[in-house]
């Protein structure tokens, strides 16, 4: 019989012999087993789709399930299950592709796509790919409004996207949209009746129910939500595809997006990514185009340019993230791929059965899906997907004014509904492609850019006009142009032009189609430092077949070249220029942007490997691109490998001996080999040369006294008798400086301690290893700043050993504290440094008791044969003695609580069991509920399972294995950290991933090869007060499991920023009373401040009558009351204040506007309007010029005389040029900021309107900014030579960059003068200021403008 698939390959000639069979007999398609769709048919749900489970092991793929596509007339399904003792679990007949599961769901599955790939007429194959979790899609985690105090409908992105008046022209009514997401809260008021079940893929039932419990939990909702937001009369139909945790994989939301469609759905939204190109997600989603259903993806959040799957999908439309002032969000991702761009910060959904706020790209895509409903439902649904898409990207609102770093990377810019329903639909639309260009140029450097034009009138005639923006540099190439699809080119130039960002515009008139004319944005960004550079890249990169040994059919296969400056010819050739070559090209030459096909001629060719590559040239790109092609002819073929490949030494000159020793294996084994070094360096030796295989090998190091310091390399290849390939070891060789002196390091070199007040208890102790290159040696060391709470245990001693010390926070204030330890080692120039961070808790802010768990997370690393490991903390509270429970959060069976029940001040033991688990890292927390504390205290606790050692395998180890990170809420400091990930097998390549893709936690360099420092960085920059966990997870090459090292981030609430804030909430009181009360009014809100308790001042800014301070003064966080006197106005109408409060230590005073509206019943009486009833103007402090603003006056008795008037006479900022007119007629407003401080100015205008009582007010505000530092990174971090500080301004400013070590001593100033608004970059060299090259270690920059100082950390490693 022939062997079932055991991850191994087995009986290969048995396994084409059946293979031939399949070729002659068993052609066609395989009749899927029960339960599994019968092809063409569409596809029920499947109700063993997943149930949710205590297993949180992350996977890339769903174990045992492997998608594969045949072609239906080279190999049937029959043949692959045969082969390999696969079943099909999923068939997808609209797209003609499977779902195989093998016998065994611990197979190894990545072994079984490397041997279905080469097989004839299988025209790909790979995992089952998950999707990532949906929380990591998101900016920020939900803040549940439980009053429901916020506007769902008239919130700040509805007001933004102008969605009231959209909805005047369209609602959705009779569209379908599919939320393919964690399912839906149908009983939520706002979704019931609006929002349907279609299919739960998670329970396998009809009730996509968005179930509470998990991290993920309300996603789904919220999703919804938005959709309802946007279009109010569409139907949403869910489709649970993802558990509470967030987890699914691509089938299941291929299932989802099928069953949508024949459903009638004609939009869907993705608010989802995946790692990893699914081909049937990519295929489903191909059709779903054909059948004119859009499908809407959200971009991702991590602020990165490098784009996630799904969308970066040709066929959905991606969507990111903007803030309320159309600025790309911190945490959107960003790129060549987006389309659009809707607000995603801040947004106010349903979520569970409550609302919420809520932040991320999840949330920016159901906007746009909810337009594209609005379209349908105008057009009637006679809307093709062109014509839908090119709605969408045709009126989207430019908003690369406000992004100048971002040129071209926000797609067509900010959706626009509005625009988009004002747009007549006819039967014909058309689009253009790209629909906004941004260019980086050089100075006098023209190139040709060209535009794709559709049009589904195939008799369109295109007229393309330049309007003429600040400089004419783009002249058109042809200015007309006919057919549905045709291309216009135009010249893009910056010759004569200065440094700086030019506008231009395309006007693009098209006869026959109702959205004429299509007007497409091009920027321009002149620099001296531009380079213009195209790419070019092939998929695959690369061939690989295997065939038995008498095969004469030929093999075809075809690959996709792609280049940025498509449509550009190409030429592809092959190496070997021999015509008894086995490939032929069958496409030598061509335009991007196609396929590009091969033949392969298999008969004649001997057993063995045989070796060709194609070399893709393409013009315009300064590379050529290689594709190397594979053909291996027979049944056994013998190969050799070693292991480790790279080895990398450190020596002085005349430095001793050292040994590297790898194993070299070859499947002939014991075969004889030799060794020989390729560039026979005197300083690599060889001391056995020859031997047999399946043995060690081994060399050695050893320079001579007088080698000039520097890097050596050199190969060492092994040539073993009947192996078709050489292995080859590279061996690196660093001769170092030995007159450099001595150095002295320390380890670790950062501590962090928190201390509760209340909890009591001795001082806490830290150590570290002290270390130097002229060990053993005398030290001294001593703290920089000499604080109190912090002593040394050994403050002298030799090196080569540990230093003690202890941490004592009793007496202190709460807050922050730092300090440095100094160690001096004799012989060594630059001291090491040991930076020491205590965090004091608040027990006195008056919140009531407060509870804290010491230690308070718990990381182990553990095997299924370890015995279970034994944990505890104590558990304090600030109430003690106070009863409390303990239980396991999430029910995890590995996790269990011994003491479930006590009285704080004690201790809480628990223990970790391994046994059962699979390999993989597991995570749950311990919750502890303390009477009259009102939050539970939460102890996360780690288990990382390592497989079984049975085979004696290669294994890794990080050191340190975990880290523990705090910082101050919405704090923009960078914490840099780095771990040595260590391996048996070094050198290895490894590659390194966040597996929840925090956005607070930045990795930098994902990759290299053991033995040497990967680092990260953490910044709570976005996040609010709480615990933030993820995991960095290590993958080196040859080692079976992954090695975790999860990063706890606690962020606590202290000063945001350079100095102390404050703030009030709410920041407005709006109040709305009959005129003529007579009775006082009270109101209040809370100053808070992140120095508290701090003293304020409050007053009424323009001291009007009817309002007054009743807590002038107090401190913060507390409540100020004020009083409103409804009596004291004159007349009816909307008068507007505001509260003035002064925090000591706070630079800029807290405004709270207050308005105060008196209404009377008009009794049938004329009435007026003004429009916008608020006029608002803001921008930077001293860049701010002056601006004409007007509004429309309305009135039932229209046309009616009106007279306006500023209030007081005579207003701050504001006048009238022309006070009079007649309904409906403007009024507009001169605006001038000049003299005015920082801060928020409020006029009032009021307006009389002939025969209508009382008098209209227009308010008018105006907020000027101080200038502000943002956007601050430096590239590349860690660096060596050179790093790039680059950051945002603003308005114009002063600004000081300065360098200094972890000592804070100043080493060079980078710059000092003033700048103005706008993107500017600093580099520094690695040298202080007198040139001399700084050490490697950790530096902080700081930028110090006239508003105040950022600081970030940077690495340099040499």
């Amino acid at each position: 019989m022939i062997p079932h698939w055991t991850g191994a390959t087995a009986g290969k000639f048995l396994l084409f012999l059946a293979l031939a069979a399949a070729f002659i007999g068993l052609t066609g398609s395989s009749q899927p087993g029960p339960g599994v769709a019968q092809p063409p048919g569409a596809i029920p749900p499947n109700a063993n789709a997943g149930t949710e489970g205590p297993d949180t092991t992350f996977r890339p793929y769903v174990p045992g399930e492997v998608v594969v596509r045949l072609f239906s007339d080279s190999i049937s399904v029959d043949s692959i299950n045969t082969l390999f003792g696969t079943t099909v679990k999923e068939y997808f007949g609209q797209v003609n592709i499977y779902i195989l599961a093998t016998a065994d769901p611990a197979a190894d599955i990545e072994a079984l796509v490397e041997n279905l790939r080469p097989l004839p007429g299988v025209i790909f194959a790979h995992p089952n790919y998950v999707v990532s979790p949906l929380q990591s899609v998101q900016g920020s985690f939900p803040f549940s409004d439980a009053d429901n105090v916020g506007s769902y409908p008239e919130q700040e992105a509805a007001l933004r996207l102008r969605l009231s008046q959209a909805h005047a022209l369209a609602t959705g009514a009779g569209v379908k949209v599919a939320v393919v997401d964690g399912g839906v809260n149908f009983a939520h008021p706002v979704l019931a009746g609006a929002a349907v079940s279609g299919w739960d893929y998670v329970d396998g039932d009809a009730d996509a129910f968005d179930e509470p419990g998990g991290r993920n939990s309300g996603h789904g909702t919220f999703v919804a939500g938005v959709v309802h937001l946007t279009a109010p009369g569409a139907q949403i139909i869910a489709y649970r595809v993802a558990d509470t945790s967030g987890r699914s994989n691509g089938d299941r939301v291929a299932e989802a997006i099928l069953r949508a469609i024949d459903d009638g759905c004609r939009v869907v939204n993705l608010s989802l990514v995946m790692t990893n190109v699914h081909e049937v997600l990519r295929n489903t989603l191909a059709y779903a185009r054909s059948r004119d259903v859009l499908v809407v993806a959200a971009a991702g959040n991590e602020r990165l340019e490098v784009p996630t799957y799904l969308a970066s999908d040709p066929n959905v439309v991606a969507v990111a993230a903007v803030d309320t002032l159309d600025r790309l969000a911190e945490f959107s991702r960003y790129g060549n791929h987006i389309d659009l761009c809707a607000p995603g910060e801040w947004i106010y959904a349903p979520y569970f059965d409550m609302y919420a706020w809520w932040s991320g790209t999840s949330f920016a895509a159901p906007f746009v899906a909810g337009q594209a409903a609005l379209k349908v439902s105008q057009a009637g649904g006679a809307l093709d997907w062109r014509s839908l898409h090119a709605s969408l990207i045709a009126t989207a609102e430019n908003i690369y004014p406000a992004n100048p770093g971002f040129f071209g990377k926000l797609g067509a810019g900010l959706a626009n509904p509005l625009q988009a329903l004002q747009d007549t639909v006819g039967i014909d639309t058309a689009s253009v492609d790209p629909g906004v260009l941004a260019l980086t140029l050089p100075p006098n450097t023209a190139v040709q850019r060209c535009f794709n034009l559709y049009s589904t009138n195939p008799n369109s005639v295109f007229n393309a006009t330049v309007l003429g923006g600040n400089v004419a540099f783009t002249t058109i190439t042809a200015d007309s142009v006919l057919g549905a699809n045709a291309t216009i080119c135009f010249t893009l130039s910056s010759s004569g032009l200065s440094e700086g960002i030019y506008a231009d515009t395309i006007q693009f008139d098209i006869s026959g189609v109702s959205n004429s004319p299509i007007f497409v944005p091009l920027s321009l960004y002149v620099s001296d430092t531009a380079v213009i550079s195209q790419d070019a890249a092939v998929r695959p990169t690369g061939y690989s077949f295997w065939l038995p040994e008498g095969w004469v059919q030929t093999i075809d296969a075809c690959a996709y070249l792609t280049s940025t400056n498509a449509p550009a010819a190409f030429t592809v050739r092959r190496i070997d220029t021999s015509a008894a070559s086995f490939v032929e090209i069958l496409s030598p030459s061509g335009m991007t942007n196609d396929s590009v096909c091969i033949l392969l001629h298999p008969a004649g060719l001997a057993p063995g490997v045989h070796l060709d590559t194609l070399v893709y040239r393409v013009s315009g790109v300064t590379y050529d691109l290689y594709q190397p092609v594979s053909l291996t002819i027979g049944d056994q073929v013998d190969s050799a490998a070693v292991s480790p490949m790279y080895f990398y030494f450190t020596s002085p000159p005349g430095g001793p001996p050292q040994e590297g020793r790898a194993y070299l294996r070859s499947t002939n084994a014991p075969s004889a080999y030799y060794l020989e070094t390729a560039g026979g360096s005197d300083w690599l030796h060889v001391p056995d040369s020859a031997g047999v295989t399946n043995d060690s090998i081994s060399f050695t190091i050893a320079p001579a006294a007088g080698v000039v310091p520097g890097l050596y390399t050199d190969t060492l290849y092994c040539h073993v008798a009947g192996a078709v390939n050489t292995p080859a070891v590279y061996v690196t060789l660093e001769v170092q400086d030995s007159t450099a002196g001595a150095t002295a390091t320390a380890h670790p070199t950062y501590f962090e301690f928190v201390h509760a007040p209340w909890a009591g208890g001795p001082a806490q102790a830290g150590v570290f290893l002290l270390a130097s290159t002229n060990a053993p040696a005398s030290y001294s060391v001593e703290a920089a700043l000499g604080v109190s709470w912090l002593h040394l245990a050994d403050s002298i001693g030799t090196t080569n050993d540990s230093v003690r010390f202890t941490v004592d926070g009793a007496g202190l204030a709460p807050g922050f504290y730092w300090d440095s330890l100094i160690c001096r080692v004799t012989g060594v120039e630059i001291p090491a440094a040991v930076q020491v961070l205590l965090t004091v808790l608040d027990d006195t802010g008056g919140t009531g008791p407060s509870a804290y768990a010491s230690p308070s997370w718990f990381s182990f690393a553990s095997d299924p044969q370890t015995p279970p490991y034994a944990g505890s903390f104590v558990l304090s509270s600030s109430n003690a003695p106070a009863a409390f429970t303990a239980a396991v959060m999430f029910s995890s069976p590995w996790l269990h609580v011994i003491d479930a029940a006590g009285t704080t001040n004690d201790s809480v033991r628990f223990t970790v069991d391994a046994a059962g688990l699979a390999p993989g890292f597991y995570s749950d927390s311990i919750a502890c509920v303390v009477a009259g504390v009102p939050d539970s205290v939460l102890v996360p606790v780690q288990l990382s399972v390592a497989p079984e050692d049975t085979l004696g395998g290669d294994s890794a180890v990080a050191i340190p294995a975990s880290f523990s990170l705090t910082a101050p809420q919405y704090s923009e400091l960078l914490q840099v950290r780095c771990l040595m990930l260590y391996s048996s097998n070094a050198p290895a390549p490894f590659t390194a991933s966040v597996r929840h893709g925090a956005p607070w936690l930045t990795l930098y360099g994902a990759s290299g090869m053991t033995n040497d420092s990967v680092c990260f960085g953490a910044s709570a920059a976005s996040l609010g007060q709480g615990i933030y966990v993820d995991t960095i997870d290590c993958s080196v090459e040859g080692v079976a499991a992954a090695t975790a090292v999860p990063v706890v981030f606690y962020v606590v609430d202290d000063s945001a920023g350079p100095g102390p804030s404050a703030w009030a909430a709410p920041p407005t009181v709006s109040i709305t009373a009959p005129f003529g009360l007579q009775d006082l009014i009270d109101c209040h809100f809370v100053l808070s401040s992140t120095n508290a308790p701090a003293p304020y001042v409050a007053y009424a800014a323009n001291g009007s009558a009817w309002l007054s301070v009743a807590d002038s003064a107090g401190v913060t966080s507390d409540t100020v009351r004020l009083v409103i006197n409804p009596a004291a106005p004159f007349s009816a109408g909307t008068y507007v204040d505001s509260i003035a409060c002064l925090v000591e230590g706070v630079a800029l005073p807290v405004t709270v506007p207050v308005m105060l509206t008196l209404t009377v019943d008009s009794g049938g009486a004329p009435t007026a309007a003004v429009t916008p009833a608020t006029v608002h103007y803001f921008g930077p402090y001293g860049m701010l010029p002056p601006t004409t603003k007007c509004a429309l006056v309305t009135s039932s008795n229209a046309p009616a005389p009106f007279t306006a008037w500023v209030a007081d006479s005579v207003g701050r900022f504001t006048s009238l040029p022309d006070p009079t007119g007649v309904t409906a007629d403007s009024l507009c407003l001169y605006l001038d900021p000049a003299g005015l401080p920082p801060g928020i100015h409020v006029d009032t205008v009021r307006i009389s309107v002939a025969g209508v009582s009382p008098a209209l007010t227009l308010i008018v505000q105006l907020s000027l900014d101080m200038p502000k530092v943002s956007e601050v990174t430096n590239y590349p971090n860690p660096f060596n030579p050179e790093t790039n500080i680059s950051f945002s301004l603003t308005g114009a400013t002063r600004v000081q960059v300065t360098v200094y070590n972890t000592l804070g001593q100043e080493v060079a100033v980078l710059l000092d003068k003033r700048l103005e608004a706008g993107r500017h970059t600093v580099s520094w060299g690695g040298c202080d200021g007198a040139g001399r090259p700084a050490a490697s270690g950790v530096y902080l920059y700081r930028i110090t403008t006239d508003e105040g100082v950022v600081s970030r950390k940077m690495l340099l490693l040499k």
